[in-house]
């Protein structure tokens, strides 16, 4: 959808403003299906979107951001000893791949310019190849910023962030159901 000068244009932008006059957002707005009458509530959170997934590189369905986020960071950082033992104390917990400190900024942010520059964080920390679901990603930053939905939006992102910790990514949701006694 985005040529590649747009892409990068999108991904250098300060705020959502500096891309009002890329076609693209305009495009992104229309392919919502967001009337000329809303535009005033919803074109600069578009911008938003916008900026964001430019920086996803793979879209991969149902990889929501928070569960990724909240996800065990892989141990590949653990050095052993002589003898071959982790160093680790039996009792660390695992960290997530994104820090508590940059949760509790991301779950500040307000308006549209801090939740950009949060939600374009919370993807870099992800690597050179980012990969997380966009449509829900969209969802989830439209709905951030939406006067009404704000807060239930960011419980549900901070749920499914600690939840993450509990299951895989791309794993279900719900547990499996128990076994039979």
């Amino acid at each position: 959808m985005f040529d590649k000068g747009s892409i990068a244009r999108l991904r250098r932008a300060s705020s959502p403003f500096d891309v009002l006059d890329e076609a693209v957002v305009f495009e992104l707005y229309r392919g919502l299906d967001f009337k000329h009458e809303h535009a005033a509530d919803r074109l600069v959170p578009v911008a938003v979107v916008a900026c964001v997934i430019a920086r996803v590189r793979a879209h991969k369905p149902d990889l929501k951001l928070e569960t990724v986020l909240g996800s065990p960071r892989p141990k590949s950082g653990q050095s052993e000893d002589g003898t071959g033992k982790d160093k680790a104390k039996a009792d660390d917990k695992p960290k997530p791949v994104l820090s508590g400190m940059r949760l509790k900024r991301l779950m500040a942010a307000r308006d549209p310019e801090d939740l950009l520059r949060q939600m374009r964080r919370a993807i870099d920390v992800l690597g050179n190849n980012p990969a997380v679901d966009v449509g829900a990603l969209a969802v989830t930053i439209l709905n951030w910023l939406h006067p009404e939905r704000c807060d239930q939006t960011r419980a549900m992102f901070a749920f499914e962030y600690h939840a993450a910790g509990h299951r895989r990514p791309g794993q279900p949701t719900e547990p499996a159901s128990p076994p039979a006694a």
